[in-house]
């Protein structure tokens, strides 16, 4: 007894088996779709070794997550520990410049936040350390997130923090905002 395959169970067949290759491409193993791309070439700069980018962690909606320690980048704990790697790459590069700082928001978060870049590790809230609360340390802090390309978002509310000559933006408080700090951000 002979059975036939029909040419419509064959063509069903493969497309199924390609739909499910694309899934695992894009949801089951984000590090494969990077380097399976070419991707991680490109993703590589100065200051920043490719091997250390390429041991990316999907954890949530943050699809290409690292761990902040990785990075040597000051966080308070309890916080959330990762980060998107392009804020990694940009908050080594403001640690190496600015000591005076430690993250106070990373991904996952911790509270309530308005902005979306918090559930996919594109941002962070950061504050100064007790010790270097003042609007010298704050406007320099300011200055050097600029400086390495980051978007700032002021949350500290205090009058005591500004000098009339700060490189801070004037200050926005929100309904979700649990304390002074620096809401940074990927350009």
């Amino acid at each position: 007894m002979t059975t036939e395959i029909s040419p419509k169970a064959i063509w069903t067949t493969i497309i199924v088996v390609i739909i499910g290759v694309v899934l695992f491409i894009i949801f089951g193993n984000p590090k494969s779709a990077v380097v399976g791309f070419g991707a991680l070439a490109d993703k590589c700069t100065a200051g920043v070794d490719c091997a250390q980018k390429g041991n990316f962690q999907s954890i949530g909606s943050c699809r290409e997550c690292v761990a902040l320690k990785t990075y040597n980048i000051p966080f308070a704990k309890d916080i959330g520990e990762y980060v998107d790697w392009r804020m990694a790459q940009k908050l080594s590069q403001l640690a190496s410049i600015n000591t005076t700082w430690r993250v106070t928001e990373a991904y996952p978060p911790t509270v309530k936040h308005l902005s979306f870049c918090h559930t996919d590790g594109t941002c962070v809230d950061v504050g100064l350390f007790a010790n270097q609360r003042n609007a010298e340390a704050l406007s320099q802090l300011c200055q050097d997130a600029l400086n390495v390309g980051l978007t700032v978002l002021n949350e500290y509310s205090d009058p005591k923090m500004y000098a009339s000559d700060s490189d801070c933006p004037s200050p926005n408080i929100f309904e979700t905002t649990t304390g002074g700090n620096l809401h940074l951000q990927i350009n």
